[in-house]
C-alpha cells in the first residue's frame, strides 16, 4: 500500500514538471524556468537636468532599475553622491550643495549599484553626468539706470537688476533748473531747450521718504532734426569803395531751434578771394574798385543736431569808385506806335565811367506842335506816356529826354525826337483819280486797308507789311464811299478785328495842299467835298457830283443832294435860315420848302435847275436810296406838272403819290431842265 502511493506520487510528480513518458507528455522550455541574473541600472540622471549649480541648491537622482531573472527581482540597488575624486558625500537620493563653498569648483555625480534585493546578486556600478558646483553670485546693489527715448523726447528711470520692491517706492527727479518743477514718476519729458542740461533720477520710500538709491547724473542730448538755415539779402544801395556794408539775413530752423550767434560765422568774398574779415559788416578799400562783392553765412543753432547749416550767400554786386563822375544816357529809343490812345515807352542806355550806379534819373516827354522845335508842352515825367486828344496833328513830334543821375550827381540831359503818327493823301479824290497816303511816324504793319467814315464800307486791302493799297477813285467801290470821309486804317498784327492793333485815321486835306487834288467842276469847286463846316480840313468823296443822262433825245444834269455843311459855305446868302437840317447816318442834308428849294437850284447850277425829278422815270444816279424808297418827304415833280412828297412813277403815272405842302420843308437834290442834243 504505501509503495503504490509513492508510485502515484512520483506519476503525479513527473507529470507536473512536464516529464514522464507517452505520447501526451510535454518539456519545460529553459527559458521559462527559474533563474537569477546580475541587475542593471539604466537612465542615471540627475534633476534638474543641469551642468552647474549653485551651493545651497537641491539635486535629486533617478535611474531604472532593470532585471531578466525568473522571477524579477526587486530593486535593491545602492545609490551615493560623490565628488570629482570618487569621494562619496551622501547616500541619499536627494543632495543639498552645501553653503561653505567648500565643494565650489569641484564636480558631483548620482551613482547607483544595482542590487536583487532576494539573492543580492550585485550589478555594474553606473553614473549621472557630472555637473559643476559654482560659486553663488553675490546680490547686486541697486541700481537706477537713466535712457534716453528721442523718438517721444522723454526720459526713462528703471532699477537695472530689479531688486526694487514693486510697493512701496516711488521715483523721482533732480534737475540743475531751480524754476522748473520736476516730474515725479518713471518718465521726464523734456524739450529741444532743455539740451545741455542735466537731471538724475533717484527712488525713495513713499512712507517715509528716504532715499533708495539715485541714478547717475545724465546731461539732455541734443535732439535730431534740420540743420538751420539763412535767407541772406542783396546789398540794398550802392557799395563803393571805402564805404561800410553790413550783411543783413534772416535766421531759420524748422525745428523751431535758437540761433547761437556766438558761432554763426560771417565770410567776404571780393571777386573770388576769401577776405579775413568775418564780421557782419565789411568796408572795402579802394583797390577793390570794380571788383565783385558778396557776403556769405553760415548759421548755427543753439540746440539740436546738426547744429551747422550750410554757407548761404547774396548776390554779388559792383564795388564802385568813391571818385565822382557825371553820368550819361546813350542810346535813347521810343518804342509803341504814337497814335492817341497808345502808350510809347523811352529807353535808354545808361553809362558811368566810374560804374556808379543809376539813381532817380529823370525824364520828360514833350510835345510839338507844327514842327515849332521852340515851343513844346510837357506831358510826362515817367518812363512811359499814353498819347492823348490833340496830340496827333499834321506836323506834330514827340520827344522823349532823360537826364541821368547817379548817387551823388546828375549828368547831361538827352533827348530824341520822332514824328506822331499822321498820314496825308497824295492824288486826285474823286471818281477820276487814285490817292496813295503818305506815312510819317507810322509803325510798322502787317496789313492795311481804306474804311468809309460810318464803318459801313473795306476796300482796297493789301496784306503786304507796309506797302499800302492806294484809294482807286476809278472803282466802282469808290461810289460806296460818296458823300463820306475817307479812313485810312493799319493792322500792327494782322488782325482787323482787335480795336487796340486796328488803328484809322480820317484823310484830310489843307490850305496850300498841293498833293491832293478834286473835281473843279463840281458847285463853285468845294460844295462836293465839304464835310464839316466847323473844320475845314474834312472833306468827304466826291464820286460823280453830277451826272449827264440822255433819254430820247433830250438831256438832264443830276446834281448830288446838298449837305448841311455845303450849305455853311456859301456866304451870298443865308440859305440855313431857309433850311433845316436832315440826318442820315453820318451825313447832314437839307430840306427846304418847295419854293425856297426850287430858288436854291436855280440861283446856283447853269441852264436852271429845278429841286426835284421833272419827268416821268427820271432817276438821280447813285444818290442815297432814302431819296427815292424810303423818306416819306423827298420832293418829285409830276408828270402833270404837280409837287409831290412821296410815291412812285409807273407807266406814266404817279402812283401812291402825296402831294406836297407848300409850308413843308422837304428833301431835294436839283434837276437841269432838259436840253435837246439833236
Amino acid at each position: 500500500m504505501k509503495t503504490k502511493l509513492c508510485t502515484l506520487l512520483s506519476l503525479s510528480l513527473l507529470s507536473a514538471c512536464g516529464g514522464g513518458g507517452g505520447s501526451g507528455a510535454q518539456s519545460v522550455p529553459p527559458e521559462a524556468r527559474s533563474h537569477s541574473d546580475i541587475p542593471q541600472a539604466i537612465n542615471v540622471d540627475i534633476s534638474p537636468r543641469t551642468t552647474t549649480v549653485f551651493p545651497g541648491e537641491t539635486l535629486e537622482g533617478s535611474y531604472e532599475f532593470f532585471s531578466s531573472s525568473i522571477p524579477t527581482s526587486l530593486d535593491g540597488s545602492s545609490f551615493h553622491w560623490e565628488t570629482s575624486n570618487h569621494t562619496t558625500i551622501s547616500y541619499n537620493k536627494t543632495y543639498t550643495v552645501g553653503d561653505d563653498d567648500t565643494l565650489v569648483d569641484d564636480s558631483i555625480k548620482f551613482c547607483v549599484t544595482p542590487i536583487n534585493r532576494g539573492d543580492r546578486k550585485q550589478g555594474e556600478q553606473q553614473c549621472s553626468e557630472p555637473v559643476l558646483i559654482i560659486e553663488k553670485p553675490k546680490p547686486e546693489p541697486i541700481q537706477i539706470v537713466i535712457s534716453d527715448d528721442k523718438s517721444e523726447l522723454r526720459l526713462f528711470a528703471y532699477d537695472k537688476y530689479q531688486n526694487l520692491p514693486i510697493d512701496g517706492i516711488k521715483y523721482i527727479w533732480r534737475t540743475v533748473k531751480a524754476d522748473y518743477s520736476a516730474p515725479v514718476g518713471q518718465y521726464y519729458p523734456y524739450s529741444r531747450k532743455e539740451e545741455g542740461n542735466s537731471v538724475e533720477a533717484c527712488v525713495e520710500k513713499k512712507d517715509s521718504g528716504a532715499l533708495v538709491a539715485c541714478s547717475q547724473p545724465y546731461t539732455i542730448q541734443p535732439i535730431d532734426g534740420l540743420a538751420p538755415t539763412a535767407d541772406v539779402e542783396d546789398f540794398g544801395r550802392i557799395v563803393k569803395s571805402g564805404q561800410t556794408v553790413a550783411l543783413k539775413y534772416t535766421f531759420n530752423d524748422e525745428d523751431g531751434d535758437e540761433e547761437d550767434t556766438s558761432k554763426s560765422l560771417f565770410t567776404w568774398y571780393v571777386g573770388d578771394q576769401k577776405q579775413s574779415n568775418h564780421g557782419q559788416t565789411f568796408t572795402p578799400d579802394k583797390n577793390m574798385a570794380l571788383n565783385t562783392l558778396k557776403g556769405c553765412i553760415t548759421p548755427y543753432s543753439k540746440t539740436g543736431s546738426p547744429k551747422a547749416g550750410e554757407e548761404t550767400c547774396n548776390q554779388r554786386t559792383l564795388i564802385y569808385s568813391s571818385d565822382p563822375s557825371a553820368p550819361e544816357a546813350t542810346e535813347l529809343h521810343i518804342s509803341g506806335a504814337k497814335f492817341e490812345g497808345h502808350k510809347v515807352t523811352g529807353s535808354y542806355q545808361y553809362f558811368d565811367k566810374n560804374h556808379d550806379p543809376e539813381s532817380n534819373s529823370m525824364y520828360e516827354w514833350r510835345i510839338h506842335r507844327e514842327t515849332d522845335t521852340n515851343d513844346y508842352e510837357i506831358v510826362s515825367h515817367d518812363l512811359s506816356y499814353t498819347l492823348q486828344k490833340g496830340d496827333e496833328g499834321r506836323g506834330n513830334t514827340i520827344e522823349f529826354c532823360v537826364t541821368p543821375h547817379d548817387a551823388t550827381s546828375p549828368g547831361s540831359q538827352t533827348c530824341i525826337k520822332e514824328d506822331i503818327a499822321w498820314f496825308e493823301g497824295k492824288g486826285r479824290f474823286d471818281e477820276t483819280g487814285k490817292v496813295v497816303p503818305v506815312l510819317k511816324g507810322y509803325p510798322s504793319f502787317k496789313s492795311s486797308n481804306w474804311e468809309s467814315m460810318d464803318g459801313g464800307m473795306w476796300a482796297f486791302n493789301s496784306v503786304n507789311p507796309n506797302s499800302p493799297a492806294p484809294f482807286d477813285g476809278t472803282s466802282v467801290l469808290a461810289s460806296l464811299f460818296r458823300g463820306q470821309p475817307v479812313l485810312f486804317c493799319i493792322d500792327l498784327n494782322g488782325e482787323p478785328n482787335s480795336k487796340q492793333n486796328h488803328i484809322c485815321r480820317e484823310m484830310k486835306t489843307y490850305s496850300n495842299n498841293k498833293l491832293l487834288t478834286f473835281d473843279n467842276q463840281s458847285f463853285k469847286g468845294k460844295l462836293a467835298r465839304v464835310f464839316d463846316a466847323n473844320d475845314p480840313t474834312r472833306i468827304a468823296f466826291p464820286y460823280k457830283v453830277k451826272l449827264k443822262v440822255t433819254k430820247g433825245g433830250k438831256t438832264k444834269t443830276f446834281f448830288w443832294p446838298i449837305t448841311w455843311e455845303q450849305l455853311m459855305t456859301l456866304d451870298d446868302r443865308d440859305w440855313q435860315l431857309f433850311a433845316e437840317k436832315y440826318h442820315h447816318g453820318v451825313v447832314d442834308y437839307v430840306k427846304m420848302k418847295p419854293i425856297d428849294a426850287q430858288k436854291f437850284c436855280s440861283n446856283y447850277y447853269r441852264n436852271g435847275t429845278f429841286p426835284m425829278m421833272r419827268e416821268t422815270g427820271d432817276w438821280v444816279p447813285n444818290r442815297p436810296t432814302f431819296f427815292d424808297y424810303e423818306a416819306p418827304d423827298v420832293l418829285r415833280w409830276g408828270p402833270n406838272r404837280k409837287i409831290y412828297a412821296n410815291g412812285v412813277y409807273f407807266q406814266g403815272e404817279m402812283v401812291g403819290g402825296k402831294r406836297a405842302h407848300i409850308d413843308t420843308k422837304y428833301l431835294f437834290s436839283c434837276v437841269s431842265r432838259s436840253e435837246d442834243t439833236n
